[in-house]
């Protein structure tokens, strides 16, 4: 009795031992593990936008719009597909009950590789990573697939302008009142963002439509990226050419002369005017000219009503007055870039009417 007694408590003290290594060896896998299943690397946090302003040094113009100098790895869910760009990393993790051995994986239609290490999907398009475990026993795990799609390709941004660019001796112009729009399009993870910068600005983030708040020189850049990062200083726009024609230009900056100062005007007799009784008094062989100035962008054209009838016309040639009465006319100018002049008006008394002679006769 006492020689089986002691082989039963043989027996169950290394059934125990067995059943107590097992258990540490899985506390020791799930330790690895847990929090981190079919995880990329590096997405656990919130990507912070990587278009940023770069202040310069002391006594330099203000910020200007700069991106990070190189692409950081994110990933963006959109509610039905996961997308990444090339510098995401995937890594791969497995449990077992007892010994978790290896994780095999394959791209797409290719072979079923052995994981070793966080590994990325370098060419752009869609990719099914299949992946299972095999333990130290065999036992293999069901196939698993993780969809997603590799997204490298910069957004595209395009600006659109209330008021046409003005070409004037190479130098383009606009105004102050002319109004951009900044639209970006991006086919796979979709646009996320863009920042612009007026003449050297801080940076603001687009949200409507802005215009140059200053005069004279001044630049523009943008700086936009898609949803997994991927980063663009370029934009298109249309700019006139030398030829008088519009192209579609992409750019990385857009340097223009913001004219805000509104062309002259003035109307001129060609014979000085006489004043009787506070009027301006000409006859019908008066001619009135009206000219106008504009040192910036330039003259366009001059508009010009007479006697307030209809709308302004533009302005062909000298104008002359037939009828007796009073009459007025009014004039004004218009810059390459819309800016406009005040109305100048010119009052001006028509005679037509001859004097009246008599003859008389004078005896002493």
């Amino acid at each position: 009795m006492g020689d089986k007694m002691f082989k039963k408590i043989m027996a169950f003290s290394a059934l125990f031992l067995f059943f107590a290594g097992a258990s540490i060896a899985q506390e020791d896998v799930e330790e690895v593990t847990k929090d981190s299943p079919n995880e990329a690397v590096g997405t656990d946090a919130p990507a912070d936008r990587a278009v940023t302003t770069e202040t310069k040094a002391e006594g330099d113009a203000a910020a200007e719009v700069k991106t990070a100098p190189e692409q950081t790895a994110k990933t963006y869910f959109d509610g039905v597909t996961t997308y990444a760009n090339s510098k995401v990393k995937f890594q791969l993790f497995t449990s077992d009950n007892f010994y978790a051995d290896k994780i095999f994986y394959k791209t797409n239609d290719g072979q079923d590789t052995e994981y070793t290490a966080p590994f990325s999907l370098d060419a752009e398009g869609k990719y099914s990573v299949k992946y299972y475990g095999v333990d130290k026993v065999g036992n293999k795990e069901d196939e698993k697939i993780f969809r997603v799609v590799i997204d490298n390709t910069a957004p595209v941004v395009s600006i659109a302008t209330k008021s046409p660019i003005v070409l004037v001796n190479n130098v383009y112009y606009t105004t102050s009142a002319n109004r951009f729009t900044v639209t970006g399009y991006d086919a796979l993870s979709g646009f996320y963002m863009a920042l612009y910068s007026l003449n050297g600005t801080e940076s603001t983030e687009y949200a409507t439509t802005f215009s140059f708040n200053i005069a004279g020189d001044a630049e523009l850049k943008i700086a936009s990226e898609d949803n997994v990062a991927n980063k663009t200083n370029k934009f298109s726009i249309k700019l006139p050419q030398a030829d008088g024609t519009e192209t579609l230009s992409e750019v990385e900056s857009l340097k223009v002369f913001v004219d805000n100062v509104p062309p002259t005007v003035a109307i001129t007799p060609d014979k000085p005017l006489m004043d009787k009784l506070g009027k301006k008094v000409a006859s019908t062989e008066y001619k009135f000219a009206v000219t106008g100035e504009d040192k910036e962008s330039g003259l366009k054209k001059i508009l010009v009503r007479v006697d307030g009838k209809g709308e302004f016309a533009l302005y062909e040639k000298e104008i002359q007055f037939v009828s007796n009465g009073d009459h007025f006319i009014e004039a004004k100018t218009v810059d390459a870039v819309g800016n406009e002049s005040s109305i100048a008006i010119l009052p001006v008394y028509i005679d037509i009417v001859p004097p009246k002679s008599e003859l008389k006769a004078v005896t002493e």
